[in-house]
């Protein structure tokens, strides 16, 4: 005999299960892949399954992802929500319903007043993430990476997704539960995803150059990219000169260019040492066409002569900004 208890959902006759998991994550604005997150941790949303294994969702999950949503956005946490039936949620909440304005449009599943994101759906999407470079899925990866990168905005994915995502990968590489494969797939495929934003944004701009580079022996390339995105968004044109470039090839690459600033990223990794040697090379060459120098990351000495340290990549937008400000009133006047 079936339990009284028995959900409502697992009630539902096959044939009102017709949403497929795109569709609900467009109706919602929940990414698919946290759908599926969700699905295995805490067993809600339980879809319906075709014959051939595919997930199928009700309208009535579709309003109760809303109030899971509009939950989170209050920052409640997904393990406290998800569990909760949706006359729970809308005591919860202290509403019958969600306000149209913070409904998604059908069409593009984006909502016309952007929430705040709660801390605990980020650290979902991070898990998400991981798990997707565990199995190595670069098109389901880059979906997930475009969906935010609209849904959060350039900066905010930065620092709220990809520089979360990038301790994982560490953490996780010092306890040896990912393998070298899955750390060379997770750079190449941030290295692609974050030049495919900057450059179109750096190709249409008319404005200062910002040159982009690291130091000899300097390989790590996604602080690079996260850099020249700052960059492009602050209006500059960006110069990707790469990794592993002498202070001689910097300096001839600015004047050729006409560089406005140069920017140099050094990772944790970086010697110490030789990092300040090449530093002081360089400050000396750039004195010659008084360009300013711009150094940032976890290696970045904190002070030296006529060098900048950026401790931010919220720092260096500001930086940049009031840098082309008083460049854009030099010209005119």
């Amino acid at each position: 005999m079936p339990s009284e208890s028995k959900s409502s959902q697992d009630e539902t006759p096959m044939n009102d299960a017709t949403l497929s998991i795109g569709a609900v994550s467009k109706a919602t604005g929940i990414p698919s892949e946290t759908l599926r997150t969700w699905e295995r941790r805490y067993g809600f949303p339980s879809p319906q399954r075709t014959s051939s294994g595919h997930r199928k969702y009700t309208e009535q999950t579709v309003d109760h992802l809303r109030l899971v949503s509009k939950a989170l956005d209050q920052g409640h946490k997904p393990a406290d929500v998800l569990p909760q039936s949706e006359d729970a949620l809308k005591s919860l909440l202290g509403t019958t319903h969600i306000p149209r304005t913070q409904q998604p449009h059908s069409a593009s599943g984006i909502s016309e007043v952007t929430p705040l994101v709660a801390p605990g759906t980020l650290q979902d999407t991070v898990d998400s993430w991981l798990e997707l470079i565990l199995e190595l899925d670069a098109d389901a990866l880059q979906r997930e990476l475009k969906q935010h990168w609209f849904r959060l905005g350039p900066m905010m994915f930065i620092e709220k997704l990809v520089a979360p995502l990038l301790n994982a990968i560490g953490n996780a590489w010092y306890e040896g539960t990912i393998a070298v494969i899955h750390e060379r797939f997770a750079s190449n495929q941030l290295r692609t995803f974050l030049s495919h934003q900057w450059m179109p944004l750096s190709q249409r701009s008319n404005g200062p150059t910002a040159l982009c580079t690291t130091l000899p022996g300097e390989f790590h390339a996604i602080g690079l990219h996260l850099i020249a995105i700052v960059a492009a968004i602050s209006g500059y044109q960006v110069l990707f000169l790469g990794c592993d470039n002498s202070p001689e090839k910097i300096i001839t690459s600015a004047q050729s260019s006409d560089a406005n600033i140069i920017m140099i990223s050094i990772s944790g990794a970086a010697d110490a040492v030789q990092v300040k040697h090449h530093l002081q090379d360089l400050q000396q060459r750039a004195s010659a066409i008084n360009t300013p120098l711009l150094t940032g990351g976890q290696g970045a000495p904190n002070e030296m002569n006529n060098i900048t340290a950026i401790q931010s990549l919220q720092s260096l937008q500001h930086w940049l900004i009031n840098h082309k400000a008083s460049a854009d009133s030099s010209r005119q006047a």
